[in-house]
């Protein structure tokens, strides 16, 4: 069996909502243990902008994977001793995104402009004479003049299709890339492919989509499982690893702690 990076690091996991759930979620994936602490009533995100009544939303599922939950009012003494346990530019050149044909909401394409990069998109733009005009030639001199470069750079990418605009982009190695919807995003067949975009299997929801692991590790492949359910685990972990008893399991419940 493949051992996992950050196998048998316990992470106690006290953030909520967004940034500090995804990055416990980063370590989760690596194969730490991680164990979401929670309210009594939960992460807030689990009932915000739900898609299916009485169920954890998507917005907290796609950022808790493959984590415990135990849930523990942080007000109350009896929680000092759990935690005691437990343990607009692009890289420096100018970018832009610019519009695209037919000019929907998503119809951009984000266009980074390098030294190298500019005779080119001159010539693609219907502009060639700007590649070697004083004006315009060097960094230093279109650095006044960004807003007008990519104004220039949009009255021909809103002539044609992202798509188009991207093939022909990379046809010259000028860097860009395309603003993709939600559904573009899910149905990209190479990100799925790069195990970028995955299904998981919910207990509650049933299978849904959301994003895989961005670190790549050769011999520590992750493996995405479903979120936990609100304390799922509090058992597991107050009886079976923190050796509490079942009695004072119940006390702590029946007394809103837990």
């Amino acid at each position: 069996m493949t051992t996992k990076a950050l196998e048998g690091i316990r992470v106690l996991d006290m953030t909520h909502v967004q940034s500090g759930p995804s990055a416990t979620q980063l370590l989760a994936w690596l194969g730490a243990d991680v164990v979401k602490v929670e309210a009594p009533g939960g992460d807030i995100t689990r009932g915000q902008l739900r898609d299916v009544p009485d169920v954890d939303s998507l917005y907290f599922t796609m950022l808790n994977c493959n984590k415990r939950s135990v849930t523990l009012n942080t007000n109350d003494d009896f929680t000092d001793e759990v935690p005691r346990s437990g343990n607009a530019s692009g890289g420096g050149q100018p970018g832009w995104a610019v519009r695209c044909a037919p000019g929907g909401p998503n119809d951009y394409v984000y266009v980074i402009v390098q030294p190298v990069g500019w005779p080119p998109l001159t010539a693609l733009i219907g502009r060639p004479e700007l590649a070697a005009d004083p004006e315009w030639a060097t960094p230093e001199a279109r650095l006044p003049k960004l807003a007008k470069m990519f104004q220039l750079i949009e009255e021909w990418t809103s002539t044609l299709p992202k798509w188009e605009v991207l093939e022909r982009l990379n046809s010259h190695n000028i860097p860009c890339g395309p603003i993709l919807s939600t559904r573009e995003i899910i149905e990209d067949a190479s990100l799925a492919a790069n195990e970028m975009i995955v299904e998981v299997d919910h207990p509650d929801r049933g299978t849904f989509t959301t994003v895989g692991n961005p670190l790549k590790l050769s011999d520590s492949p992750a493996d995405i499982t479903t979120p936990p359910l609100l304390g799922q685990h509090t058992e597991e972990i107050l009886i079976g690893e923190l050796g509490l008893g079942h009695e004072e399991l119940r006390l702590l419940r029946s007394s809103g702690v837990i």
